[in-house]
C-alpha cells in the first residue's frame, strides 16, 4: 500500500483504539484533538512534534469553527455515545471521514447529505463490525448467495482469573451498552430483536480453552446488506471467559430498577497492562449450495508490551482504511459507505495489508 505525501488529517478523539491509529497514521500530517491534556501529553512522547499538531480541546466546538474540508481525511474515533452525536458534524463535511463511533444506526437520509456536500463517510471500520463484513462480503461473491453466517467475536485476557475475567479495551460504557442493548439478527430469514445476552453456549476456542458465548447486537449494516440478501441465519456473538457474564447480570438484576453501577465497572474493567490478553475472532459461512467458508482472527499479547490487542485489532483496520482514503491512486465515489459495501479492490487492499504487516493473524481455515 503506497503512503500518502504532503497529506493533511484530522482525528477527533484519542482514548485507547484513537491513540493507536495517531501513533501508527504517519503518513499524513495529522491534527489530534482531544479534551484530555494528559492523554495528548503521552501521545506527543510516542513520535516527533514535527508530523503532527496536539490540539487540546472539545471536539463539538472545535469542529463547529473548524473549515473541515480543508483536510483530506476526518476520523471520528470519540466513544460510542459522545461519537454519534459528532457524526453530525461529519456528515456533510466535504471530504473523506472514517468513523469507529459503534454508535446508532446511520439514518438513510444521510446518504443524500454526504453526496450533495461531496461527502465520502466510511463507518464501523473495526474488526466486527468491520473486518467481519467484508469478509462476508468476500464470502458472497465466492460460494454465492449465503444460507447461514455466524460471527464470534472477543477480546479477552489469556487466562481467567477469580474476579471479572475481563479488561475492557476501550470504553467501559460501550461493553455496557452492549451487553444491554437488544440484539437484531436474523432467523428464518427475517430480522428479530431478541434480549441482549441470550442463546449462551459454551465454545471451544482453539489455543485458549473453553468459552462461553452470548448474543449481541453487532450486525447493524450487514442485516439489510446486499451480500447477505436472501440469508435464513445470520448472527453475531460475544465470546468471553465462562462465569463474566453471569457476574454482569448478577449486578445487573440486583441494582435499582436494573440500574447498573457503571462507576464501579469502570474501575473494576480497567485494562492491566502487566496481564497478557488476545482477540479472536471467527466468520464461518455456510453457501445455499453446500460450499462453506471459515476464517479465524486471533492476536495474542502475552505480557506488558505492546499495544492491547482488541485496540490494536480495532486499530488495523481503521488504519488501513484511512491509509486506503489518503491513497490518490485510489478513487471513492462521495456517499455513506458501510465495511462491505467499499468494492472487492479496497478489501483486497486490507486483506493484503494483513499478510504483509501482520502475517498469520487472519487465516482462512477452510
Amino acid at each position: 500500500m503506497s503512503l500518502a505525501t504532503g497529506k493533511r488529517a484530522i482525528a477527533y478523539g484519542a482514548g485507547l483504539v484513537g491513540r493507536y491509529v495517531c501513533w501508527a497514521l504517519q503518513d499524513a500530517h495529522l491534527t489530534v484533538v482531544e479534551r484530555d491534556q494528559s492523554t495528548l501529553d503521552s501521545l506527543s512522547r510516542t513520535r516527533g512534534t514535527e508530523t503532527w499538531d496536539l490540539v487540546c480541546a472539545d471536539a463539538f466546538e472545535h469542529a463547529r469553527k473548524t473549515d473541515l474540508s480543508q483536510f483530506d481525511l476526518v476520523l471520528n474515533m470519540l466513544p460510542g455515545r459522545v461519537g454519534g452525536r459528532f457524526r453530525e458534524f461529519l456528515i456533510d463535511c466535504g471530504t473523506r471521514v472514517v468513523d469507529i463511533a459503534f454508535s446508532d444506526d446511520i439514518p438513510e437520509v444521510w446518504e443524500i447529505y454526504a453526496v450533495d456536500s461531496g461527502t465520502c463517510f466510511v463507518h464501523d471500520v473495526g474488526i466486527a463490525p468491520g473486518l467481519s463484513n467484508m469478509l462476508l462480503e468476500r464470502a458472497s461473491d465466492e460460494l454465492g448467495p449465503l444460507k447461514s453466517a455466524t460471527i464470534k467475536v472477543g477480546g479477552n485476557p489469556t487466562e481467567p482469573d477469580d474476579g471479572w475475567s475481563y479488561m475492557a479495551p476501550f470504553s467501559p460504557t460501550d461493553v455496557i451498552e452492549e451487553y444491554t442493548r437488544p440484539a437484531r439478527v436474523i432467523q428464518g430469514g427475517e430480522i428479530v430483536t431478541l434480549e441482549a445476552l441470550s442463546q449462551r453456549h459454551l465454545i471451544e476456542v482453539e489455543g485458549h480453552g473453553t468459552m462461553e458465548a452470548f448474543l449481541t447486537d453487532g450486525l447493524r449494516s450487514l442485516l439489510t446488506s446486499e451480500a447477505v440478501e436472501g440469508i435464513e441465519t445470520l448472527e453475531e456473538y460475544t465470546v468471553r471467559w465462562p462465569g463474566h457474564i453471569d457476574k454482569f447480570i448478577e449486578m445487573r438484576d440486583s441494582g435499582t430498577e436494573g440500574h447498573i453501577d457503571e462507576e464501579t465497572l469502570l474501575e473494576e474493567w480497567k485494562f492491566d497492562h502487566s496481564r497478557g490478553d488476545f482477540t479472536w475472532m471467527e466468520v464461518a459461512v455456510e453457501a445455499y449450495n453446500g460450499e462453506r467458508a471459515r476464517w479465524v482472527y486471533d492476536l495474542v499479547r502475552h505480557d506488558e508490551a505492546g499495544w492491547q490487542t482488541m485496540t490494536k485489532s480495532t486499530g488495523f483496520v481503521t488504519l488501513f482504511v484511512a491509509r486506503t482514503l489518503l491513497d490518490d491512486s485510489f478513487y471513492m465515489e462521495q456517499g455513506v459507505f458501510a465495511p462491505e459495501d467499499l468494492g472487492d479492490d479496497f478489501h483486497d487492499r486490507v486483506f493484503d495489508a494483513f499478510d504483509q504487516f501482520h502475517p498469520g493473524v487472519l487465516q482462512r481455515i477452510e
